[in-house]
């Protein structure tokens, strides 16, 4: 993976999961809210692929159960 696109991928999952929380705290996004999986997922999904490119197996693990519950809270928003 390019240095740049792996820099740029790693600052936006960090930005995504921390934005996700803060606007849940500031009572501003909905838990339940589609938006909210979906910074998670994107967010988990990101740390995942650039832990897996560093061997860094326990944030992998991590966020391989936070994007399963982030897609388990979309499927639950669509239905």
């Amino acid at each position: 993976m390019n240095k740049i696109v792996a820099n740029a991928l790693e600052l936006y999952s960090v930005i995504a999961i921390l934005i996700a929380y803060a606007l849940l705290n500031w009572n501003i996004m909905s838990p339940i809210s589609a938006e909210y999986y979906f910074l998670n997922f994107t967010g988990a999904a990101g740390i995942m692929t650039i832990a897996a490119t560093k061997k860094a197996y326990q944030p992998f693990i991590l966020n391989i159960f936070w994007a399963i519950v982030a897609i388990v809270g979309i499927a639950q928003t669509l239905i």
